[in-house]
């Protein structure tokens, strides 16, 4: 065989197209609970809807003080938080800190004038 007349086989080869799942921002607000009895309730009147959503987007869309949502096969079911600070906790803490950080500054400033 000659160069010239030498032709690639070449196979054309045809994928299927495939779908994608295109997931868009989660921007509703959340629905805040009082407790877990209140969750509960919730639950039975939108379980259908609910089993159909991830983990993930419940946890986005709902707060249970003290829990997360989870599925245990298939199952919706609430896991407590061990860690269970508020966002109010945070906030009085770093009030505190900042308390005591003017107190300190005030402390060296004091001391740097008598020094000088």
């Amino acid at each position: 065989m000659n160069f010239k007349d030498y032709k690639p086989k070449s196979k054309r080869i045809e994928q299927d197209k495939i779908s994608i799942k295109i997931l868009e921002p989660f921007s509703k607000d959340p629905i805040e609970f009082v407790d877990k009895d209140e969750f509960i309730s919730y639950l039975q009147e939108h379980k259908e809807e609910m089993d159909k959503t991830t983990t993930h987007m419940l946890n986005k869309a709902y707060r249970i003080p003290g829990y997360t949502i989870t599925k245990i096969k298939g199952e919706i079911s609430l896991k407590a938080i061990k860690n269970n600070t508020t966002n109010n906790d945070i906030l009085d803490r770093i009030e505190y800190l900042e308390e005591k950080l003017e107190a300190i500054v005030t402390i060296l400033n004091k001391t740097n004038l008598t020094q000088q």
